[in-house]
């Protein structure tokens, strides 16, 4: 019996209450009358005449006899010993004869040969549990005792019993528990408390972040496009081109416009990743952290902090634990929102099971324990979870340094003359609460700020924050402050968000006055009516002291049918400074195969209408399109787009009237992919690369079981889009491979760091043998035994009988080898392969021409 908690402290309470309660049910029974347990249990024996009587041979055979024997009426029957029941003294032994057996106190005893240690493989009943394989019990000196190896089977502590100077347990040390031998089977009885088990954990550690395989590549992803607008040309081009090494790469970004004729750098950095202490390390363009309350800015210098990218597969939100005690092996199981998501089976004892998956929002956790008495307990809890909290003892840092980006001008970016410098970081302090700091320290100015997130269990979530501002040219000191809470939960979701902001405060980005609201509140609410129905309504408000304040509703309604369809209705409206509203109505029918088709409506009167049917290519290449004719306003507009996906690059067709105005685009992008293997052209850049080398061409290809390409002529086949840092599984479709191929292994899995391409070979072996019957210069088979060799081959080959010659001729068309026929006497023969379809291959007879 048991009861689990959620790290719930009443839950707690009430755990140890029931559990209190259940172990009152399942002690031992004790006589009536008596309050101290009896060691010894013994079958008794009925008379012809019916009385009962107690074999003596049955206890001497474990050590006793019983006390004032003489006085005792003992008589033989058979050749064996018996005293009847009724003379036993009540302080001796108690007696059950609904039952037939009598329970005797050791201490009541006398012990026989004293000096003698005895050692008895019994079966042990553990807490009503019948244990099938017998166990170690020792006697010695008139006490009994377990071996460390009989507590190792059963589950039982140690700690919980101090051993003798022989390293034995005695049963005499169970002050909470209780034993009895019932010498006649023989049996031994425990029943133990579930603090003297071994506690059974269950930690589901995060899984130690993937180091990338080494490997040196070079990508350049581009971007190419020119069109027309009415009579005017125009050009872009982007570019993004990388260099890795394993962990570290530098990417640069740069991009082309043919209408102000600059080549513009649009950023450039390089970056050390170091995946086991999740740090990375920027140098160059990159944005400070938001993650404590303030603002993201970009800027160029230098950046150290945590990065849990690193770990796709971490979790540090906090996750859930269970809790409790069994006194019999259970069967657990923990549904968390209806979703069963672990089964153990427990020994008894405590048990505890750490970091359970669940949702963010709030879970509804059912943890249900069936033990041997086949009445299932089940308890039910609650446990909030957010992405804003960490986990109890993960932390997350950074520090930036450098120059703020200004803007672009001339085709340069510029970048503030003074520099700054950042600090944030965040702790959990317990899975309910997580603390933030953030420090900044700029040309005109100074930033203190604090964050802190308070779990409310079911209720969701509480955060508070604020920070304080030093202005070194005014010499004011501003402040902000702001308070929210959040509850996600599958019905139903809230968050409200209120800042208040005095006149003085500057920020890091924002060095001017004013320029935040003084007041900011925003209200959201969201409601999953029922499956495939959403609606969730808002409320935004904003108080300015030199500038008009702004207040507005919306609300948005979401209709959708099982790969069906959707619905979508939006509403905005804007009550302050000027009066307006604005509406959307969507409605996208699917049809299936890629295809689908859309309705939409928007505007104050809902002026702006359109139709749009697509056709999406699907992911080993292909085409896809998409047409649109509508109105907007009084403008009657058609548009259309053609996508090519081949293997080299991706080919977009843009075509647009208005009116009677036409416009136009062609845009080419891919990239060009260059690693150990070779330089690749490759369509989709994205992300990390693979080059699978099959060796075979036409062999399809799979990335975690989605059809991503098939095997050009050479075998080769390159695979973008691969995640960082985990598992990538490519896998060859192995009855694409012909009947004469064989491979070890069909699948791999690939570790990329960022912007990387890695090698997937694969070891395809083909078979290519063939049989051939060489005839000699005089016409007849060569004779079995002659020694052959190939031209380029060292190891030699011998002829079978009738000239029957075999041999793996791998991917060579052309062979020339040599037979020597004895008395320094060698032939020659050819062997021509090219129009040979299919191997094995029988090439007949061959003639083989003297030297």
């Amino acid at each position: 019996m048991m009861m689990g908690h959620i790290s719930l402290r009443a839950m707690l309470l009430l755990g140890m209450l029931f559990l209190a309660v259940a172990r009152a049910d399942l002690l031992p029974p004790m006589d009536e009358g008596d309050d101290r347990p009896r060691n010894l249990r013994i079958q008794l024996q009925q008379q012809e005449d019916g009385t009962w009587v107690l074999p003596i041979s049955d206890l001497t055979a474990f050590g006793w006899a019983m006390p004032n024997a003489g006085s005792l009426p003992v008589f033989e029957q058979e050749g064996r010993r018996y005293i009847t029941v009724d003379a036993l003294p009540e302080s001796v032994a108690r007696v059950n004869e609904r039952e037939g057996y009598a329970s005797l106190q050791t201490e009541e005893l006398r012990v026989v040969d004293v000096e003698t240690a005895s050692e008895w493989l019994l079966p042990i009943s553990l807490n009503s549990q019948e244990v099938s394989e017998p166990h170690s019990l020792v006697r010695e000196a008139g006490q009994y005792y377990l071996p460390a190896q009989t507590l190792e089977a059963l589950g039982i502590s140690p700690a919980a019993i101090v051993p003798n100077a022989t390293g034995l347990y005695s049963l005499n040390e169970l002050t909470e528990g209780f034993y009895w031998l019932d010498v006649s089977q023989p049996k031994l009885t425990l029943w133990m408390p579930t603090s003297r088990f071994k506690p059974y954990r269950i930690e589901r550690k995060r899984a130690d972040p993937l180091v990338p395989q080494h490997g040196y590549s070079f990508l350049l992803d581009y971007q190419l496009t020119e069109g027309i607008d009415e009579d005017e040309c125009w050009r872009t081009g982007l570019f993004d081109a990388a260099v890795s090494l394993g962990t570290a790469y530098c990417e640069t970004q740069h991009q082309y416009r043919s209408t102000t004729e600059r080549f513009t750098r649009q950023g450039s950095r390089c970056v050390l990743d170091r995946p086991r202490s999740l740090l990375s390390v920027t140098l160059g363009d990159t944005f400070t952290s938001n993650s404590v309350l303030g603002q993201t800015v970009a800027y160029g210098g230098v950046q150290v902090g945590t990065n849990t990218k690193l770990a796709p597969s971490w979790v540090t939100r906090p996750r859930p634990s269970l809790r409790g005690a069994v006194l019999t092996p259970a069967m657990l199981e923990v549904w968390i929102n209806q979703n069963l998501v672990t089964q153990e089976q427990l020994p008894p004892g405590q048990f505890e099971l750490y970091d359970l998956p669940a949702a963010s929002g709030v879970s509804d956790i059912l943890s249900r324990i069936e033990d041997s008495s086949g009445m299932p307990i089940i308890q039910r809890f609650a446990f909030y979870s957010d992405a804003s909290l960490l986990a109890r003892g993960l932390g997350e840092w950074s520090l930036s340094y450098g120059h703020r980006r200004a803007g672009v001008i001339d085709g340069q970016i510029q970048y503030d003359e003074f520099p700054f410098a950042l600090m944030a970081g965040r702790y959990g302090l317990t899975n309910r609460v997580t603390f933030g700091a953030r420090a900044e320290l700029f040309e005109t100015g100074r930033v203190g700020a604090g964050t802190s997130y308070w779990g409310l269990g079911r209720l969701g979530m509480l955060d508070v924050g604020g920070a304080l501002s030093f202005n070194e040219d005014t010499q004011d000191t501003g402040a902000t402050w702001q308070w929210g809470v959040t509850r996600r939960a599958s019905k139903v979701s809230l968050r409200y968000r209120e800042q208040r902001t005095d006149d003085a405060f500057i920020q890091f980005g924002s060095t001017v006055p004013n320029r935040l609201p003084d007041v900011e509140k925003q209200l959201t609410l969201g409601w999953s009516v029922r499956r495939g129905v959403s609606l969730s309504v808002g409320r935004l408000a904003r108080e300015y002291e030199t500038r008009a304040d702004y207040l507005a509703n919306n609300a948005t309604l979401g209709l959708s049918w099982a790969g069906r369809g959707t619905v979508r209705f939006s509403a905005l409206d804007v009550i302050e400074p000027q009066p307006r509203r604005q509406y959307n109505l969507s409605f996208t029918l699917t049809l299936g195969k890629g295809r689908s088709m859309t309705a939409a409506m928007s505007g104050e009167e809902l002026e702006n209408r359109g139709v749009s049917y697509q056709y999406r290519s699907p992911g080993d290449g292909g085409y896809g399109y998409r047409v649109h004719t509508g109105e907007q306003g009084e403008v009657s507009v058609q548009d259309a787009e053609l996508k090519l996906d081949g293997r080299l690059a991706t080919l977009r067709l843009n075509a647009e009237r208005r009116n009677d105005e036409l416009s136009g685009a062609v845009e080419l992008s891919g990239a060009l992919v260059i690693n150990e293997a070779g330089a690749f052209l490759s369509r989709n850049p994205a992300g990390s690369y693979a080059l699978v080398d099959a060796g075979v061409p036409d062999v399809r290809v799979y990335r975690n079981n989605r059809l991503v390409g098939v095997t050009d002529n050479s075998g080769r086949l390159l695979v973008s889009g691969l995640k960082p840092y985990t598992h990538n599984r490519l896998r060859l479709a192995t009855e694409d491979l012909p009947l004469a191929a064989s491979l070890a292994e069909p699948s791999v899995q690939l570790v990329p760091g960022n912007r990387q391409v890695l090698t997937a070979p694969f070891d395809v072996v083909l078979d290519r043998s063939i049989t051939a019957y060489l005839i000699g210069p005089d016409q007849n088979p060569l004779p079995a035994g002659t020694t052959v060799r190939f031209e380029g081959q060292p190891e030699a080959l011998t002829v079978g009988h009738d000239g029957l010659l075999y041999t793996d001729v791998g991917l060579r068309s052309y062979w020339v080898g040599q037979a020597r026929l004895g008395d320094q006497k060698v032939c020659e023969f050819e062997l021509e392969l090219s129009e040979v379809e299919a191997y094995p291959a029988d090439l007949g007879a061959v003639q083989c021409e003297p030297l």
